[in-house]
């Protein structure tokens, strides 16, 4: 520091002795003054600046105001939606609602209280349609029926039988026991897995069960979301959120709920009426105390009004009748209370009475398949022993069957009715309708029968490739899959697996108490039959119309139909009585005709048949003519037909009509059916094929005789006549 103050000092003697002391005063003068210039000059530059900004602020604001107030006249930007979302008007308009209602119970609330532009909301909603529209085209592309006939009825299947197995452990625990429904159930599923799955945790537990759901949104929306949409992070974690919370969680609380449930158990129950049969099978098979005592209350006040109704006339009886079955009904209910509340009944042993009732009541297989309640025992017995890929099988070619019955009949009808040239439309519906059959038949045929299959059926092999031939090259007919499906029947009733085991298991104990087919004093119903308490009476469902009376109702037939004609006639006319003829009945070789001439309703015991009213002639060589008129119904044809398929597998191509489930006695049906019926007669009394198939011609004078004939085979001969005791008293 010292040193430099030494150079300066030495600098300005330098300075003043070379320039004087006049120069360097005027220039520190100078240099003082344009500084001071300088700084002036800034200052009064920057106040004019201010000055001049302040004054255009002032000027213009009166425009600013006014550019301000035709920016907001200006309407908000319209978004637009496109509101198609899977092809169908009346699904887009509910999902539309739907989408209207998540945004503004889910997303208004938060999002107003941070701007009021509508931009986000939009790109939100278009985010959730393009996954609701690529969902919906990814669901067209699923071949649904293996998923709904496999997939589905195993997973509600091994769903209803853990929770049936779960319950009945519960049940059987000591009083004590801390052991729940849903973790016996659990373990039971756990056991089913092997040991590799278990949802305990996901089920019962909120917060995973929600974690779950996410990843799982996370998952659909990477495979069905836009790549952009995808990758923003924001919308997509707000449209997984709204998914999540806004609908599967609700929608899982909602289906969870039991009188959710019941309520709609209902409202699918309103337009369905419930067979004798079913509600007594429930009532007596219910351990609900509270149910059965509102099944009571109910009964009591249905009584109640059906006595202050009884005030004689014609409807006297009709009223006594059903006040008889709410009796028989209401000391059903009493005693079923009186055993659950007493604790005395806690159940029958079903492996007990199999053990100690080696003679039990054989059911055949053909019941099995065709009985609601059977069917269901038997299901449930070929999914526990993994053979229910063969009972799926049989069920979903009877379902085709049908269908192709149904729809192959149609087109004969339609061009009966229009035996004008047709149109192009109509040949190109027709050519539709039988590529569609032939789609359904292709599509059984892959899921039960291809070496890709993974449920692949053992039958022979000539046997498939027959079917797959006919499949291709065949024009459709419903009668592809009768060898197939005769194999697999055949398979069910021999394989030790299928029928034999499950005669041999408690469930077909437990299927016979509740066909009250139990022998002698088992104790598991009061109300139960003996086994022969039914054999020898008359059916009423399945027997002939010639055995049954047909004065009860006839106001829907013609006068003929109702009166029996039994006569031999020659050719000139002349005919004479059966006592008159019996010493000169015709013989030798003749030509048999049969035709229906007349259909009709008949009321029976409370049900209604169908009736077809046939006229049979023999004609003689010698000139003499044999005639006489039959009734029969349609079981009574469907099984001539089953005794000619069996005896003649190649009179199966015959066309027969289908069976329907609903809408059999409608007019229109009834008609369409006896054309049907005439040609399936006409074909089988022809004389060449009378000649080319000689057992064929006993078979149909059994099926013509005017008494004797009774259908053997139908679906509920053995059932309804063993059933009759219990069901007398109830009509409904």
């Amino acid at each position: 520091m010292v040193f430099f103050s030494y150079w300066l000092i030495l600098i300005l003697a330098l300075f003043f002795t070379t320039f004087g002391f006049k120069l360097c005063a005027v220039t520190l003068i100078a240099t003082f003054l344009f500084l001071l210039g300088f700084t002036t000059w800034m200052y009064i530059k920057q106040n004019k600046s201010y000055d001049d900004c302040f004054l255009k602020e002032h000027a213009d604001f009166a425009s600013y105001i006014h550019k301000l107030a035709e920016k907001m006249k200006k309407p908000k930007k319209d978004f637009k939606v496109d509101k198609r979302l899977t092809g169908s008007q009346v699904i887009d308009e509910q999902l539309q609602e739907i989408l209207d209602y998540i945004i503004r119970d889910y997303v208004y609330p938060w999002y107003d209280l941070v701007s009021e532009s509508e931009e986000v909301p939009h790109e939100i909603r278009v985010a959730v349609q393009n996954v609701i529209v690529a969902f919906a085209n990814r669901v067209k592309e699923v071949d649904w029926i293996p998923f709904l006939t496999t997939r589905l009825v195993d997973d509600a299947a091994s769903h209803l039988r853990l929770y049936r197995q779960a319950r009945a452990r519960v049940q059987s625990m000591p009083q004590g026991s801390k052991i729940s429904l849903e973790e016996s159930f659990f373990d039971l599923e756990l056991a089913m897995e092997n040991g590799l799955v278990c949802r305990d945790h996901i089920s019962l537990t909120p917060s995973l069960q929600r974690s779950y759901l996410q990843q799982l949104t996370d998952v659909v929306l990477f495979y069905l979301s836009p790549e952009v949409e995808f990758h923003c992070l924001a919308l997509r974690y707000i449209t997984r959120e709204l998914i999540v919370n806004s609908v599967l969680i609700p929608l899982i609380a909602k289906l969870s709920d039991p009188d959710y449930i019941n309520q709609i158990i209902i409202w699918l129950c309103k337009d369905m009426t419930v067979s004798s049969e079913v509600f007594l099978t429930v009532l007596k098979v219910n351990d609900n105390v509270e149910e059965l005592a509102a099944t009571k209350d109910i009964l009591n006040k249905e009584m109640a009004v059906l006595r202050s109704r009884d005030a004689g006339g014609e409807s006297e009886t009709l009223i006594k009748q059903q006040l008889s079955s709410l009796n028989y009904l209401g000391k059903l209910v009493t005693n079923q209370i009186g055993r659950l509340q007493s604790g005395a009944d806690p159940g029958p042993d079903y492996s007990r009475l199999l053990l100690g009732s080696p003679k039990l009541f054989q059911l055949p297989l053909d019941v099995l398949l065709k009985n609601n309640i059977a069917l269901s025992h038997f299901m449930d017995h070929m999914t526990t022993v993994g053979a229910q890929a063969y009972l799926f099988f049989y069920l979903n070619i009877e379902g085709w069957r049908a269908s192709t019955e149904q729809q192959l009949t149609d087109m004969v009808q339609t061009s009966l009715e229009k035996s004008e040239v047709l149109l192009a439309e109509q040949y190109s519906a027709a050519k539709q309708t039988l590529e569609r059959i032939r789609e359904a038949a292709y599509s059984i045929f892959e899921q039960y029968l291809t070496e890709k299959s993974s449920c692949r059926l053992d039958i022979d092999e000539v046997v498939v490739k027959r079917l797959l031939y006919r499949i291709r090259t065949e024009k459709p007919n419903d009668a592809w899959f009768d060898e197939a499906q005769a194999c697999v029947f055949e398979k069910m009733q021999t394989d030790d697996r299928c029928l034999y085991g499950f005669r041999n298991s408690p469930a077909y104990v437990k299927l016979l108490s509740e066909l009250h087919l139990l022998r002698g004093d088992s104790g598991i119903d009061e109300t139960a039959l003996v086994l022969g308490s039914g054999i020898g009476e008359e059916d009423d469902d399945t027997a002939s119309l010639d055995e049954v009376s047909l004065n009860s109702d006839t106001a829907s037939l013609p006068e003929f139909v109702i009166s029996q004609n039994n006569s031999t006639e020659t050719d000139n006319g002349s005919s004479g009585s059966p006592s008159n003829l019996a010493d000169n009945k015709p013989s030798g070789p003749f030509t048999l005709y049969a035709e229906i001439i007349e259909t009709g309703l008949v009321h029976e015991k409370g049900k209604t048949f169908g009736v077809y009213a046939v006229s049979i002639s023999k004609k003689y060589e010698s000139g003499q003519r044999e005639s006489w008129h039959i009734y029969r119904r349609y079981s009574d044809f469907h099984e001539l037909q089953r005794k000619v398929k069996e005896k003649f597998p190649e009179l199966s191509k015959l066309s027969f009509p289908a069976k329907k489930t609903f809408h059999n006695m409608e007019r229109k049906t009834l008609e369409r059916r006896m054309i049907c019926l005439n040609s399936y007669l006409k074909s089988l009394t022809q004389p060449a094929m009378l000649t080319s198939k000689p057992g064929l011609l006993p078979l149909l004078l059994a099926f013509f005789s005017p008494s004797g004939y009774r259908a053997s085979t139908h679906l509920s001969a053995t059932l309804d006549s063993l059933l009759r005791m219990s069901m007398q008293a109830v009509r409904w």
